[in-house]
């Protein structure tokens, strides 16, 4: 009976003890190297999804890096033809005015022209002619403590002799340019950088000039700048920037020039002193990677779009020199965990798939 009982178990329960034994283990075996997978998938797509991210932030900021320098490389170009055209109409004047009055004395002919230039004042008086007679005073200026002031040692503030320059650009063509830093009429505590067109006018002995400041057109061309990419309301194409004014940080450090994320941010000055939502001091991190660096990438926790939610988010930072600019974009790290997301639901569906099969082949091998 005993034997009976062996030969029966042999035949009959070790075959399906066997093959349930070998369906279990190949199971797991293949759950292992399933998560071994999904593992693997998870790590390359996370450095696959960051590298692709920051390219894509980074090609923009440099982007708009890129539409700076042209726009800058502009400024110089575009006052050059402004200023000639300027200085053509004040040698035809001056042309006229000598012809009219040639027989009288050369100091009522200057009279003459200085009446006749103050009325060409231009951009809401802010251009203005000058003269310089052969004793390099000034005959007029819309500041009167430059009147009739010997300017003959007069120094700018990276020392460049002002009559110096003016008199041997004059002199080099009919229409001459020169760039030099003054006080503004409005401001006569700092100097600008100013870029001026002058004539020398032989006859009177004496130089025509007028000018523009560089940083006004820069201002303008900078509105303007500003001004398309508030009107960009797609938020693909995010991109934020700030007017630094002190990279060492402190309140007002810097105003919010555009933030299609956060309009209402617009025009506001920015303090550093503020956390993210984790209590990270994020402005402080990316004003110290600025300060050494001039650009990098920093994490940290904001307000998503359309939402009162904060995410981690990565963004790139770059210091635009030029204009004294920070233009930054970035990309939320919930994004990725989306992508993750759905790797994890794909395996887990796998597994299950793969178990129900398992123990349906299982069960039919056993009978």
């Amino acid at each position: 009976m005993s034997k009976r009982n062996n030969y029966f178990f042999e035949i009959i329960f070790l075959p399906i003890v066997i093959i349930i034994f070998l369906v279990i283990s190949i199971t797991t075996y293949n759950i292992q190297i399933t998560k071994k997978q999904l593992n693997s998938q998870i790590t390359n797509k996370k450095i696959e999804y960051l590298e692709n991210q920051k390219k894509v932030v980074y090609n923009k900021v440099q982007f708009i890096n890129s539409s700076i320098k042209i726009e800058n490389s502009k400024i110089e170009e575009k006052l050059r033809l402004k200023l000639k055209e300027k200085i053509q109409n004040a040698i035809n004047i001056t042309k006229d005015a000598y012809k009219e009055n040639k027989n009288l004395p050369k100091g009522l002919i200057k009279k003459i022209l200085v009446k006749r230039l103050s009325f060409l004042n231009y951009d809401k008086n802010r251009g203005y002619y000058f003269i310089i007679d052969k004793n390099n005073r000034f005959l007029n200026h819309p500041l009167k403590e430059f009147n009739q002031k010997d300017m003959t040692k007069f120094l700018d503030k990276e020392n460049n002799n002002l009559i110096d320059e003016l008199r041997h650009s004059a002199r080099q063509a009919e229409i001459g340019f020169v760039k030099y830093y003054f006080v503004k009429p409005e401001d006569t505590t700092k100097e600008y950088l100013k870029l001026t067109a002058l004539t020398y006018f032989e006859p009177l002995d004496i130089i025509i000039g007028t000018g523009e400041y560089l940083d006004v057109l820069a201002n303008e061309l900078k509105n303007d700048f500003i001004t398309k990419l508030k009107e960009d309301l797609d938020l693909t194409n995010y991109i934020f920037i700030l007017e630094l004014y002190n990279i060492k940080g402190g309140d007002k450090y810097a105003k919010m020039l555009v933030n299609n994320n956060r309009v209402d941010l617009g025009g506001e000055y920015l303090d550093d002193r503020i956390t993210d939502s984790k209590g990270n001091f994020f402005r402080k991190e990316y004003l110290s990677v600025l300060k050494e660096n001039g650009e990098g990438f920093i994490s940290y926790w904001y307000k998503k779009p359309n939402n009162d939610e904060h995410k981690q988010k990565l963004t790139y930072f770059y210091l635009n020199k030029e204009w004294n600019w920070i233009v930054a974009s970035g990309f939320y790290l919930e994004d990725l965990e989306l992508h993750i997301n759905e790797l994890k639901k794909e395996s887990d569906e796998y597994l299950k798939k793969l178990i129900s099969n398992s123990i349906f082949w299982g069960i039919i091998f056993s009978f």
